[in-house]
């Protein structure tokens, strides 16, 4: 493929798996989690058409990435490998997990200046994103172009310095963007206790960006919490608005394990 081909083609699988997967978890979500929904009222559906028109610009920005790390790859400058056996099977593993512990830095240092720092703010209009106070899945990708183009640097950079198996990217790109949809998505399907234990007190969850929409100032982060703890940028309330959300869980974590109630 020439790479204005690879540019269109990028646009298109984009805007496929955006539409395609969002609408499908939007719908699974209103049809059998209805008592989740973070806040009771239904998104309006101008708000959604926004959403949409504006997750679909957003594969603009993915065109000229995707045409750089392509010609990275084609003239050696990736350090992408396709042995498994060359680095082994467990740094398959870490190195997935280090992908995902070094975007979710890019993002948060990033998404915290683009509400800082003035000069960021209005290149990359992230005002357009916090149109929606009531988020739906639809949201996740919703930016400004210019936006979502500062995010996606991460990609080429990445593949610039870290040696990645193939199966460690496709992983990637498939969990974040579940999990990108699950954070906007404005039902909590975590249950009680999750934001305090040992296991999964640094995860992200619907409520935690939730809360960001609706409280600008707090919650910058995308996987983890754990930037947000060390700046300072919590909510203080943010476990127990958490509670009150997954209350209707019918499963609660405790320290040493999952309980399920009676």
């Amino acid at each position: 493929m020439n790479y204005f081909e690879i540019a269109i083609a990028t646009f298109l699988f984009y805007n496929i798996r955006y539409l395609s997967f969002a609408y499908i978890y939007d719908l699974v979500c209103r049809n059998f989690f209805t008592k989740f929904k973070i806040n009771p009222q239904s998104a309006k559906k101008s708000m959604i058409k926004k959403e949409i028109f504006w997750g679909c610009s957003v594969g603009l920005s993915y065109m000229p990435w995707m045409v750089l790390m392509v010609w990275m790859y084609r003239n050696g400058y990736t350090k992408i490998y396709s042995d498994v056996e060359q680095y082994g099977v467990i740094y398959l593993l870490i190195s997935t997990v280090l992908v995902f512990v070094i975007h979710d830095t890019y993002f948060f240092w990033f998404h915290y200046l683009f509400h800082k720092n003035n000069t960021l703010k209005k290149l990359s209009q992230h005002k357009v994103h916090h149109m929606f106070h009531n988020p739906t899945a639809f949201s996740a990708f919703a930016t400004h172009p210019s936006e979502s183009f500062m995010e996606l640097g991460f990609r080429p950079l990445i593949l610039a310095f870290l040696p990645l198996h193939p199966y460690a990217i496709v992983a990637f790109l498939i969990i974040s963007f579940i999990l990108n949809c699950l954070g906007h998505s404005g039902y909590e399907l975590f249950p009680s206790g999750f934001t305090k234990n040992p296991l999964t007190k640094f995860t992200g969850n619907s409520t935690h960006h939730y809360i960001h929409h609706t409280k600008t100032n707090y919650h910058f982060s995308l996987y983890f919490t754990w930037w947000d703890k060390i700046m300072g940028t919590e909510h203080p309330d943010y476990h127990e608005i958490f509670e009150q959300r997954a209350s209707k869980n019918t499963i609660s974590i405790y320290p040493l394990g999952f309980k399920v109630e009676s």
